[in-house]
């Protein structure tokens, strides 16, 4: 069906086999107690605008999950590793919510440095006390001046 498992991949790290290479364990599998739990994997997904009427996310999904259930398609993606769902609008949003609570206590859990050895900012959530969601975006500094671009005040006539 997919790949066949060579030897040098230790293992998957999602909560199943891939069916690209099903010889191959997985994380959980490997590693024994230890790992148990272990689970990284990507997903992908279509999003709307915020205010987008239900029905039009209904019907992009209806028709995304029509797509991904088709023989070829479905086999195609398999053949590659992902693995297609065509999960509802709130099945999708429990996922994302659920990845970003995972991966947040992984970065808060992590001593991972900034350069210079200060200490990483605390990540914000939606529910976090350090500060406002989305953070605000850092101020965008102009480039540097080019015989090219208009300076300041000057206008190309």
């Amino acid at each position: 069906m997919g790949t066949p498992y060579r030897g040098s991949e230790l293992a998957v790290t999602s909560a199943t086999r891939s069916a690209a290479l099903p010889d191959l364990p997985t994380v959980a599998e490997a590693g024994g107690p230890l790992l148990q739990g272990c689970e990284a994997s990507s997903w992908f997904g279509l999003l709307a605008p915020t205010g987008t009427p239900a029905e039009i996310v209904n019907r992009l999904q209806q028709e995304t999950a029509k797509a991904l259930a088709t023989p070829v398609l479905k086999e195609r993606l398999l053949s590659q590793g992902p693995i297609p769902s065509g999960v509802t609008p709130a099945g999708f949003a429990k996922l994302i919510g659920a990845e970003t609570r995972k991966w947040a206590q992984v970065v808060s859990a992590s001593v991972i440095r900034r350069a210079g050895g200060a200490s990483p900012r605390p990540l914000r959530t939606p529910a976090s006390p350090h500060g406002p969601w989305p953070p605000r975006p850092s101020p965008v500094r102009a480039p540097a001046p080019c015989a090219r671009w208009p300076q300041p005040g000057r206008h190309r006539r």
